[in-house]
């Protein structure tokens, strides 16, 4: 007999795989939680489901946004029209004082025996992704995840060209193009840090920095800015993500970002990749990144990437309860020149939460292993 400790790498390797939609039977005496964005892919799932017949005996949790409330307007009618075939509609509205007790009292409702809660992420901003999922994770419910890519993401490639040519004609200490071009949003109203496992959480050592970003340059600095401010991180002590889209076409997106993002003199070794898709990517990275630090400093991360990354992001998150997250929330979304179109759609089955939980609380701890198995 051998004993083997239990890494953060196999518990990965024992969460599912992303899939396709599989259609109907998905969500049927569900209850389905998703932001009623701006998005044209906002309603793609729950309209499809309703199609063909997925909705019977569920439920349906629409968050809206604080900002964009003309451009969620335009979105709202398809929610109502799909949940005609369901059991019911509910709208919650984000406040950010009060949306964790708001989210808990109206899920004590929906899910009071448990059943299935279907979380789509398609248009879920962090700041309430995060809050939601952790809440789902922490009940015993069949827990599944969907999601929607777009058709198109803004920027577009010659949208973007024209801004970074501006920036390279730059002579400042500080580049002002890219954050001036508004990219997917506009202005800041708040950072802030976002921590769910608090008694888990040390302050007194130094800290590192993880960054996964995307093209709002103003949000993500604030981050970095704030965790400079408070926890003293230096620029020896921030490490890259830069996101991986599934298709070729969409590839230059990841040179865009490093140079949206000033990350030109990086060294290699705080420089990653991760698929934007692909969730189990981000949670790898982050654990080897936490592994080679975890010695000399606690770890916090801030995320902008893409939603599977931020579900990559949670899953670790509950891994290693010590790890903060930054959030941000911008005082408006650039609505019409966010995405455009619908893509393909997909399905994360997670499970009962009570055998998720258990998976995820393995790491660290030891097992019997026969030889040669």
């Amino acid at each position: 007999m051998l004993v083997q400790r239990i890494n953060a790498c196999d518990v990965f390797g024992r969460l599912p795989e992303t899939s396709r939609l599989s259609g109907w039977a998905l969500a049927r005496d569900a209850v389905i939680i998703c932001a009623a964005g701006f998005e044209d892919r906002s309603p793609a799932i729950v309209q499809r489901l309703s199609a063909e017949g997925g909705l019977r005996n569920t439920k349906l949790l629409l968050i809206r946004y604080p900002t964009n409330r003309s451009d969620n307007a335009l979105r709202e009618p398809a929610f109502t029209e799909a949940a005609k075939s369901s059991a019911g509609i509910e709208w919650l509205e984000y406040r950010r004082a009060t949306f964790a007790e708001d989210l808990k009292a109206r899920l004590d409702c929906l899910l009071s025996t448990g059943g299935r809660a279907v979380i789509d992420v398609s248009t879920m901003s962090s700041y309430i992704f995060y809050p939601v999922f952790f809440s789902l994770l922490d009940r015993d419910v069949e827990l599944t995840v969907v999601y929607s890519e777009a058709d198109q993401y803004y920027p577009l490639k010659e949208e973007w060209e024209a801004v970074a040519g501006r920036a390279r004609a730059e002579t400042e200490l500080f580049v002002s193009a890219f954050e001036n071009a508004s990219f997917q949003s506009c202005g800041l109203d708040e950072v802030y840090a976002f921590a769910p496992y608090y008694e888990y959480s040390f302050g007194s050592r130094p800290t590192t920095l993880v960054c996964v970003p995307n093209f709002s340059v103003l949000r993500l600095r604030a981050m970095t800015g704030k965790a400079t401010e408070l926890y003293g991180v230096g620029r020896d002590m921030v490490h890259w993500v830069i996101g991986r889209p599934p298709s070729a076409d969409k590839e230059w997106r990841m040179e865009a970002v490093r140079e949206t993002n000033g990350l030109a003199k990086v060294p290699v070794g705080r420089l990653y990749e991760a698929s934007t898709l692909q969730y189990k990517e981000v949670a790898e990275v982050l654990d080897r990144i936490w592994d080679s630090t975890k010695y000399d400093s606690t770890l916090s991360i801030a995320c902008l990437g893409s939603k599977m990354q931020h579900l990559g992001v949670a899953l670790f998150c509950r891994i290693h309860k010590e790890v903060s997250l930054w959030l941000s929330e911008p005082q408006q979304f650039s609505g019409q020149r966010f995405s455009m179109g619908r893509g393909d759609c997909w399905q994360l089955d997670l499970g009962p939460t009570t055998s998720l939980r258990q998976t995820l609380d393995s790491q660290g701890t030891y097992t019997w292993q026969l030889p040669g198995n």
